[in-house]
């Protein structure tokens, strides 16, 4: 979970009084109707505010408050209701200015907010699937039309495919903020501005947008609005109240055009406008140049969808300039300045650098409290540094540092720290440590079952990823039991008819054909097709696989036609999207390899064996379970060609990767096995096949137990070496 934070500073006019109470209220949040009007949100009461160095109140039963505050600043140190979270967790981080005005705490229902998320998720996901979709018949109307060749048309589907995959973000990132939106503070020209975006009418948002008038006409109306502010300011002792006044309107004005210019800056984002969108985040950012986070806010969006990490880092410079001059050197915002910079020095490498950054703005978060909120981040995107720079030990320390603050500052049972064990079980999986891997998934899904009695989205990916490591450890009857419960999860969220489906059909088609029940491995790998046709056409990656899979399927049942023509059909959308040096191609090229082996042609299987060990060596490297498997299919192939130097080369290497990979006792590394041991027996050195077929009959036997196939074929195999043995002997 690499994260980046923006500290707010709210920003309020009004009289300072001496005396200061603080008022205000504890509500839901108000929700917008399908016909645009507002779901008033409700007070709630007996909601628990701590505000830090003050003793926490308790709000009334219309949700009001009030507490005494020492100075014009104040941080919420906590809010807290039974069954609720805030739907906004940096109000915690930002400092507050007294105000006349009520401060709002919007609160939700764990289960609420996740439903305004995937409510919003899903009419966005919806609105841009239609424009991919859109661009696929115009580009393929232009290919007909003989306007666009060959070459151009796959470069260009491929940017499609790129976009669609970005669109994951985009929607997953506006949706998150578009949950947290409390629709009973804004006004009616917002209120509409949003409801247009999130239905994907962007032209019509961009209608009413400027419908107050050209966008640079208004920003140079402000500019000129604030130059006569600065020439009132010289008589302000003769025209003071007037002052006061202008300065109040040209707020009010600065807020609407920098407001505006934010929607302008979504609707090009939503569009996949990039430079556009960089230009009006970077307008809004120049309409104020105190307010610090809305630099933050430029720089963020400029590194991370247009990669100017120069720009960017620059922008976070004159910010922690700004900073430091307005707020001084100890101060959240300051600290949130060097953590973007040490961001930035992470994403160029310079780990050094970053690390100097990042402590900067740990030691600034550390002496406004120990255990500051946003020291969980801090401690997170160290650990994940550590980790790319493959010292493991300290990457691990920093995540469970991270991991214990977002437990005392949270609780034990919070998304955030369900996130947090997934990424150290991501880091275990590197370490090929499964067992410890699993052990943190499983406290990710105790935490999810808490919050959400299991049924969020964060638990399907929580279920799947359990299910995947399982698998790779051989323990197909585990992992099936966790693909099911994810499509379960799938289906009571998403309902029947989802693409993401097609993914978790197609792994529990995997762990069949795993167990040679390849009648049911058929079934699902069908039913995969079917749903990714239905969503992407026929030229996509997911319909591929689907092509790929039930060829693997096809295969084992030795109906070796109906394999060729589906590896053919993957292997020919593969090179359309991708191109020739492609993994997915070279994978293509290994199963069609292992065909031709098995109806004997093996001149072709030699051909497409090199194929593609000549794109994994180049893509993957060497150590790689592709690769492997490509070493394994070569040995087999050259004991057939009687060529036993080659095929003992080539065996043994497979061997090696797959024992770095996987371990001593896995089926893969038994198949390892077995494959030496029959090129022994070509080889008639039968002391050494039963040697390596019995090192396979153990493994299987502690894999599968004694009554699998693949079991009794081994053990047929140790017996059958046996008997040659003896044979040879009376020889």
């Amino acid at each position: 979970m690499k994260k980046l934070f923006i500290l707010s500073a709210i920003m309020m006019l009004g009289i300072m009084l001496s005396a200061q109470t603080q008022q205000g209220y504890v509500k839901t949040k108000g929700r917008l109707a399908n016909d645009g009007s507002v779901i008033a949100g409700t007070r709630i009461p007996n909601a628990t505010i701590s505000v830090k160095g003050r003793t926490p109140v308790i709000s009334q039963a219309n949700g009001t408050f009030s507490f005494p505050i020492p100075a014009d600043k104040f941080y919420l140190q906590n809010v807290q209701k039974q069954g609720y979270v805030l739907t906004d967790p940096e109000v915690l981080s930002k400092q507050y200015t007294y105000s006349a005005n009520d401060l709002i705490i919007v609160m939700e229902t764990p289960i609420k907010q996740w439903e305004d998320k995937h409510a919003a998720e899903h009419a966005m996901r919806e609105q841009l699937q239609k424009q991919v979709d859109k661009q696929r018949i115009e580009l393929e109307q232009l290919r007909e039309e003989k306007r666009l060749n060959d070459e151009e048309y796959r470069k260009q589907l491929q940017h499609i495919f790129d976009l669609y995959d970005e669109n994951d973000r985009l929607v997953s990132e506006m949706a998150d903020e578009y949950s947290k939106i409390d629709y009973d503070q804004l006004d009616e020209y917002k209120r509409h501005i949003r409801q247009l975006i999130l239905a994907g009418e962007l032209t019509r948002a961009d209608s009413l947008i400027n419908s107050k008038g050209d966008m640079d006409q208004r920003i140079s109306n402000l500019h000129k609005h604030q130059e006569a502010n600065i020439k009132e300011a010289e008589n302000l002792s003769k025209r003071q109240a007037q002052h006061q006044i202008n300065l109040i309107g040209t707020q009010k004005e600065l807020e609407d055009i920098a407001s505006d210019c934010h929607f302008q800056f979504e609707t090009c984002k939503l569009r996949h406008q990039f430079d556009s969108a960089a230009y009006w985040i970077e307008k809004k950012a120049s309409l104020d140049s105190t307010k610090v986070e809305w630099a933050l806010e430029a720089g963020d969006f400029i590194h991370e969808y247009l990669a100017d990490y120069d720009k960017a880092f620059r922008i976070f410079q004159q910010a922690l300039l700004k900073s430091e001059s307005q707020y001084g050197e100890k101060n959240e915002i300051t600290a949130s300045c060097y953590y973007h910079l040490g961001y930035i020095q992470k994403e160029l490498a310079n780990y050094d650098k970053a690390l100097e950054y990042y402590n900067k703005s740990a030691s600034i978060y550390m002496s406004i409290d120990s255990i500051h909120p946003n020291l969980s981040s801090y401690y997170n995107n160290v650990g994940l540094l550590y980790d790319e720079l493959e010292d493991y030990g300290k990457a691990l320390e920093n995540l469970e540092k991270s991991l214990s603050i977002c437990k005392s500052v949270y609780g034990e049972t919070h998304l955030e720290a369900a996130e947090t064990y997934n990424n150290i079980g991501a880091l275990y999986r590197e370490l090929d440590s499964l067992d410890l891997a699993l052990d943190n998934y499983h406290k990710a899904s105790t935490i999810l079952n808490a919050l959400f009695n299991g049924n969020h989205q964060e638990a399907i990916v929580n279920s799947l990823n359990t299910g995947m490591v399982y698998f790779h450890q051989g323990n197909y009857i585990k992992a099936l039991e966790y693909y099911e419960k994810g499509l379960t999860l799938q289906k009571n969220i998403y309902g029947d008819n989802h693409p993401n489906l097609g993914g978790i059909y197609s792994n529990i088609g995997s762990v069949y054909e795993e167990l040679e029940d390849f009648p049911k491995s058929l079934e699902y790998q069908k039913q995969a097709l079917n749903i990714c046709k239905s969503f992407y056409g026929d030229i996509h990656p997911e319909v591929a696989l689907c092509y790929n899979n039930i060829g693997t399927t096809y295969y084992y049942n030795n109906n070796y036609d109906s394999a060729f023509i589906c590896l053919n059909k993957a292997l020919s959308i593969f090179q359309t999207i991708y191109g020739e040096s492609s993994s997915k191609v070279a994978s293509l090229y290994s199963n069609i390899g292992v065909l031709y082996y098995r109806i004997s042609d093996y001149e072709s299987a030699l051909k497409h064996y090199n194929n593609a060990l000549s794109i994994q060596e180049s893509i993957l490297g060497e150590n790689h379970s592709d690769v492997a498997r490509t070493y394994n299919n070569l040995g087999n192939l050259y004991a057939k060609l009687n060529d036993f130097d080659n095929s003992l080369k080539c065996l043994n290497k497979a061997l090696f990767i797959k024992k770095s990979i996987f371990g001593e006792n896995h089926p893969q590394v038994a198949l390892g096995y077995n494959n030496l041991g029959a090129m022994y027996c070509d080889m008639e050195d039968y002391g050494n096949a039963l040697i390596c077929f019995e090192k396979a009959l153990e493994i299987r036997i502690s894999v599968f137990g004694e009554d699998h196939p693949g079991v009794q074929r081994t053990r047929e195999s140790v017996e059958k070496v046996k008997e040659l043995m003896k044979t040879s002997k009376k020889e």
